[in-house]
């Protein structure tokens, strides 16, 4: 137990000692470390609680007094001591009854007991104790009774309706001056109350020298009981009368104790007499000092309480005097735009001379404030003062400005336009090489609003230079008008072969396919003349047979063709065709020679020579693949063969008959 003693006295000394040097509180501690690393501590500080705490336990002196040791106490009882700092005393959990009387708290070192839940009697008299303190109580649930009266100090006790088990209460000689708190504690059944010395720690009221009703010719002065603060008041709100009693009533106007010769007292009011107008007009205080007249049965008492008691008691009032102000000229607050047209209605504040003002802003939709007055506060004057609040309107949500092509691809950074609401916006396109506006939005230009907005520009493609397509011949000659390609730059392209009568194409161009630029450009579609149908052409005899192969021409479409008739010997050409020459078409021709058998008789002159056409065959006609000569052509063969001859005889025999007539 020796050990156990050190360690507690070392501990007191460090909690009391703050002053030490820095090495001998280090020591102290080292030696405290080694000492006490498996030892209990104790919970209460103050040596003289630690005393009361053992003597009550019958512990021995150098016992330390633990949480253990603290629930063991089941009441405490201290009377006059020189405890100061009843910490610890939250550990006593099986309280049940705590009294302390006639020992100043501390209320700073009073703990709280909201823990002891078997606490139900507290008994605190005498104890200097104050509102804090009861604050501190009305935390302990279980409390059924507590007896704090002659403490003077207490002043409101109205927290303690929260206490749902107190049934008595005894707060005789303090200072409460409201009880209309008693209704709503739920089992409150007993309350001493009786004696109740209210005022004397107020601080002095200020009375305006209007409040005292002077009457200049009877030299009086009149104070009304109802100017004067903080009476008593009953549960129901009765405030009982002051006495009447000159006895009773202690007065002092401006620093002179008034005698009964010159008090007048009835129920409502106070008359003070042979006051000068110079005392009147210069006076600055007085003080109220009274009993009320309230004995018991004066008074109502709440349903249910078998004890209730407010009775006697004192009032205690001091007051300071005060020049009734001047009303001062009003002070116009406006609330303005930029142009100073009104926002709002204008406020009027109102005051005496030399009183302060305060003007405040207000909260406008859709305006923030601007400018902030110098004079926003000050002081009542005789002369109309103006504040003005300035306000511009507030910041509207952002424009943002696309530019993009029909896809929704961005062709240019979005831009982001700025401005007070309700101010207006304009937005332009953008030069864009290569593209251009296909649509201007709707909403190219607006206002700025509370929501986000936005402006598209939708572009497309700036037309193209021209592509000119030609149809010609080889010689350069339009054979259809030009046609002409309109589009979009980088659009693509593809011109078309034209169909064209008579004529085929020849030469294809290579940039038949291909993009706009800002270029022109030129297809050209080289075209020849297509071929002509054939020329078929037939040598017959009046039977429709043939006497030699058809033969066919070809040539291109509109070139000339030009047949020639055929010797056949035994043959003579009956019918010349009318088609003999002519121009090829889209539709086969034929041409048909027809031939008849020579008549007998008929001379060589008349057979020779076979028939020929004006013009040869042009150099484009053909004759179609030789064949073997069918029957008709050998039997004319024949016949061409035996015609030779004879022709040869006849000329013969001529020239023989013209030699003999010589």
């Amino acid at each position: 137990m020796q050990l156990k003693k050190i360690i507690s006295i070392g501990l007191i000394a460090s909690l009391v000692s703050p002053f030490l040097t820095t090495g001998k509180v280090i020591a102290e501690e080292t030696q405290t470390s080694v000492d006490t690393s498996n030892q209990e501590i104790s919970v209460v500080p103050d040596v003289e609680f630690q005393r009361l705490i053992r003597t009550t336990l019958r512990l021995a002196d150098d016992a330390i007094v633990t949480k253990e040791v603290m629930e063991n106490l089941t009441s405490l009882s201290i009377g006059s001591s020189k405890i100061t700092d009843f910490t610890g005393l939250e550990y006593a959990i099986n309280v049940t009854n705590i009294r302390i009387n006639g020992q100043a708290l501390d209320s700073s070192l009073f703990p709280d007991l909201s823990g002891l839940s078997l606490l139900t009697h507290i008994d605190l008299d005498r104890t200097e104790s104050d509102n804090v303190i009861i604050e501190k109580l009305a935390n302990i649930t279980s409390l059924q009774s507590i007896n704090i009266q002659r403490n003077p100090q207490i002043t409101d006790v109205s927290v303690l309706a929260n206490l749902p088990n107190l049934q008595a209460l005894n707060i005789q000689f303090n200072g409460v001056s409201d009880f209309r708190w008693v209704n709503d504690a739920p089992k409150l059944t007993r309350l001493s109350a009786t004696g109740q010395n209210t005022g004397r720690d107020n601080a002095a009221v200020n009375l305006m020298r209007s409040k005292l009703i002077y009457d200049s010719e009877r030299k009086t002065i009149t104070l009304p009981f109802a100017e004067f603060p903080k009476q008593l008041t009953n549960f129901d709100g009765y405030t009982p009368p002051f006495s009447t009693a000159l006895s009773d009533t202690y007065f002092v106007f401006d620093g002179v104790e008034m005698g009964a010769d010159r008090l007048t007292i009835d129920t409502n009011r106070l008359t003070i007499n042979q006051i000068e107008p110079d005392a009147y007009e210069n006076a600055t205080s007085f003080i109220y000092n009274a009993r009320y007249n309230n004995p018991f049965g004066t008074y109502e008492i709440p349903v249910g309480f078998t004890f209730y008691a407010i009775s006697a008691g004192t009032y205690y009032q001091s007051f300071a005097i005060e020049n009734d102000p001047i009303a001062g000229a009003p002070v116009n607050v406006h609330y303005v735009d930029e142009e100073n047209n009104e926002l709002a209605p204008v406020e009027e504040l109102n005051g005496n001379v030399n009183e302060s003002y305060q003007a405040q802003e207000k909260d406008i939709a859709d305006w923030v404030l601007k400018e902030v007055p110098d004079n926003v506060s000050g002081l009542f004057t005789t002369d109309v003062q103006n504040v003005t609040y300035v306000y511009e309107k507030k910041a509207g949500e952002p424009v943002t400005v696309y530019y993009q092509d029909e896809a929704g691809n961005e062709l240019a950074p979005a831009e982001q336009l700025s401005g007070k609401l309700d101010f207006p916006y304009s937005t332009s396109e953008k030069e864009l090489a290569g593209w251009v506006v296909k649509e201007v939005p709707a909403n190219a230009e607006g206002l700025f609003t509370d929501k986000n907005q936005t402006v598209v520009y939708i572009y497309e493609k700036a037309m193209a230079a021209p592509i000119t397509v030609y149809y010609q011949d080889e010689e350069g000659h339009d054979l259809i008008p030009s046609e002409q390609l309109d589009g979009n730059l980088d659009a693509p392209y593809e011109a078309s072969i034209k169909e064209i009568a008579g004529w085929v194409l020849k030469t294809s161009p290579e940039n038949t396919k291909g993009l706009f630029t800002d270029k022109a450009q030129t297809i050209v579609y080289i075209y020849e003349k297509a071929n002509g149908a054939p020329v078929t052409v037939d040598y017959q005899d009046t039977e429709g047979s043939k006497l030699s192969p058809s033969e066919q021409l070809t040539g291109q479409l509109d070139a000339t063709y030009e047949t020639m008739a055929k010797s056949f010997i035994g043959w003579e050409l009956k019918q010349v065709p009318t088609n003999a020459k002519g121009l090829f078409t889209s539709e086969n021709q034929s041409v048909v020679y027809i031939y008849q058998k020579q008549q007998p008789g008929t001379s060589i002159s008349q057979i020779q020579p076979p028939f020929k056409t004006a013009n040869p065959l042009p150099a484009t006609a053909k004759v179609s693949k030789n064949s073997l000569p069918e029957t008709g052509e050998k039997q004319s063969l024949n016949y061409s063969l035996a015609g030779v001859g004879i022709m040869g005889l006849a000329v013969l025999t001529i020239a023989r008959k013209r030699t003999k007539n010589k």
